[in-house]
């Protein structure tokens, strides 16, 4: 294959070789229904359309690998997102693993994550895929409630979900994350409650607890247009929040992230390494990348993804070198997400001279959005709940 990677780019992938690892990320554009409340860019899964995206991944991989040496450089950490990754067969997830092993240094202790829906899956799947080196799953249940399961859209029986967790415990998978969804249509303090009770029952090592946002190009924000989506108001949504928070706590788990709980020692190392500012490679359609402080991204088209890389090309759409000031912006901004917060020997004294540090971090702390607590800044429990404003503040201060 007559490759054509940007010179820049190559440039930019000498300087991370001296960096410690690398984590990888697919995306898998395919599902098999669409939910209400998604908006990441997928397709409706056809058989066609995947042998077409998987042809081209394989190119995308091939020209990462061989073009600025990847294969030497660790690997510790991949995760397979989408879409549903689990819409492609388990022989064809299988395939893509074993390629990314031929053309890559993966690490004996790498930790691989798993997107799954509940409808595709079972035992027989389940099984082949953790003895061939996926190791922890996550599972987009978001509600164990049959009215909400309705009205996310996702076509989802309660029934289904309990047999999958037993399908799930019998092929052995002992790093089990559940996805969680509070504030959505119809949804009461007792129903959110149930949901909650009735996931800690399946025993998993891992919740993600997110509050539902209405993204444009959704059902949802349809419905929304039309007046037809009962929404929480700002101190039902905080009610939700706090009782996701007690009820985990009381079971054992530790929030390590604003959406994010585990059992000691199962927070996800993937999504850690966006909070730690940490380098990740992203492949497939949409994919954004971050490595030696430049962030760079797919295009979103499939059609326009295969059309680049069947000619030798990579499918990029942007690339944007970050300054030393951009750089230290997002390792604080993004920091701030965990719920330890970060230290004072992590921020660059680039920022020391700027607006950023002397008006508008006090002016954040004197709203009780920012705290110093033994030579850490944290988001206070308000600051998580306003974390967005928080951290559009800090980006643009």
């Amino acid at each position: 294959m007559n490759s054509q990677m940007p010179a820049h780019l190559r440039r930019i992938f000498e300087g991370q070789v001296k960096s410690p690892n690398l984590g990888l990320y697919l995306h898998i554009p395919f599902c098999r229904a669409r939910c209400h409340f998604c908006a990441f860019y997928l397709h409706e899964h056809e058989d066609k359309e995947v042998a077409r995206f998987l042809n081209a991944l394989h190119l995308e991989i091939e020209i990462y690998a061989k073009e600025v040496d990847l294969q030497t450089l660790p690997i510790d950490t991949m995760y397979f997102g989408g879409g549903t990754p689990t819409s492609l067969t388990d022989a064809q997830l299988i395939e893509v693993l074993d390629h990314i092993r031929q053309a890559f240094s993966l690490q004996p202790h790498i930790e691989i994550s798993l997107e799954a829906h509940p409808n595709t899956i079972n035992y027989s799947s389940l099984n082949q895929l953790r003895k061939t080196g996926f190791n922890r799953l996550s599972l987009g249940v978001q509600s164990f409630e049959p009215t909400e399961l309705d009205r996310l859209g996702g076509k989802v029986e309660k029934l289904r979900l309990d047999e999958m967790f037993r399908e799930v415990q019998q092929a052995g998978f002992a790093n089990i994350n559940i996805d969680l969804i509070f504030g959505l249509p119809g949804q009461t303090k007792a129903s959110w409650e149930n949901t909650l009770c009735h996931t800690l029952d399946q025993a998993p090592q891992h919740l993600s607890c997110y509050a539902l946002t209405v993204e444009e190009g959704t059902r949802f924000r349809a419905d929304q247009r039309l007046g037809m989506l009962g929404e929480p108001t700002s101190e039902e949504a905080e009610n939700f929040e706090c009782l996701a928070r007690v009820l985990l706590q009381q079971a054992g788990f530790e929030q390590y992230e604003i959406s994010n709980f585990s059992q000691p020692g199962f927070s996800c190392q993937h999504n850690r390494r966006y909070w730690e500012g940490k380098a990740y490679l992203g492949l497939g359609p949409s994919a954004q990348s971050f490595v030696h402080a430049t962030h760079f991204g797919n295009e979103t088209s499939l059609e326009w993804y295969t059309q680049e890389l069947n000619k030798g090309r990579l499918p990029l759409r942007h690339i944007e070198p970050l300054t030393r000031e951009q750089v230290a912006r997002e390792s604080l901004v993004f920091g701030l997400r965990l719920v330890r917060g970060v230290s004072l020997d992590q921020i660059s004294p680039c920022l020391q001279d700027t607006s950023l540090w002397k008006v508008t971090i006090p002016h954040l702390i004197s709203k009780n959005l920012l705290v110093w607590s033994n030579d850490r800044v944290l988001l206070t429990e308000k600051g998580r709940r306003l974390s967005d404003s928080v951290a559009e503040s800090l980006m643009h201060a």
